[in-house]
């Protein structure tokens, strides 16, 4: 349900509103949003504020505004990209398990592979900085937080070094919701941090250009977070 508007940031908030009631399905695919007038009397807020949102619903390809006929509601698993996947993540304020599904899988897809890559294109700075890296995590101490940080320090190396700039662009979606949302991730490092010598065998792989392992060894890191994560939250716990 739309209510007003706080005064600062004014289209951001009504975007989030009415990015949200779209992604809730209290507007439908087909169904026109309410007339400007209407809105700007619900959410209290001035056209040139609900205009500018409307336009970034466009762009986010929730909406397309037709003149003369107003804003039709798309279907947004047709239509839009990844950076809805924040707004997918808590409808109703509540994790989704699914999309959070969606996403540690997706994150084992794009860092297999940015792994099988970086062990082809990588350039030696950036392997020394996975060195580096290496060192930190092997030294961590059982300290979650920077853990988490190191591993994410680790796979975005590796992106980088993958000169994909799909693989890049995707990790920097994910990256704000992995840590907004750390606590739920930190589920999976737990057991990674026992396996944290995979992370030596993936850098020793990637130096001596050995692609396919690489991708194995990259895959096989990833998997036991995975795997951990299913255990703890999977609604049948399997």
């Amino acid at each position: 349900m739309l209510k007003p508007v706080k005064k600062e940031n004014l289209p951001k908030q009504i975007f989030d509103q009415l990015c949200r009631s779209i992604l809730e399905g209290v507007y439908q695919p087909g169904d026109h949003l309410p007339p400007e007038r209407e809105l700007c009397n619900t959410l209290q807020v001035n056209r040139g504020a609900l205009r500018e949102a409307l336009k970034r619903l466009e762009q986010s390809r929730l909406i397309q505004i037709r003149q003369g006929e107003g804003s039709i509601v798309l279907n947004f698993s047709e239509t839009a990209g990844l950076e809805l996947l924040p707004y997918l993540i808590t409808p109703g304020q509540e994790l989704d398990f699914v999309t959070m599904r969606s996403i540690v899988e997706l994150r084992l897809l794009i860092a297999s592979e940015a792994g099988r890559l970086a062990a082809i294109r990588i350039k030696p700075a950036q392997l020394n900085q996975i060195n580096k890296i290496v060192a930190d995590i092997e030294n961590c101490p059982d300290d979650l937080d920077l853990f988490q940080q190191y591993d994410w320090d680790f796979h975005y190396t590796l992106a980088l070094g993958s000169e994909n700039i799909a693989i890049i662009l995707m990790l920097n979606t994910i990256r704000d919701i992995y840590f907004e949302f750390k606590d739920f991730f930190a589920s999976m490092l737990q057991p990674i941090m026992e396996a944290r010598s995979l992370y030596r065998q993936i850098y020793t792989a990637v130096q001596t250009q050995e692609s396919e392992r690489a991708q194995i060894l990259t895959s096989e890191l990833i998997k036991i977070g995975n795997y951990n994560f299913l255990k703890i939250y999977a609604p049948d716990n399997n």
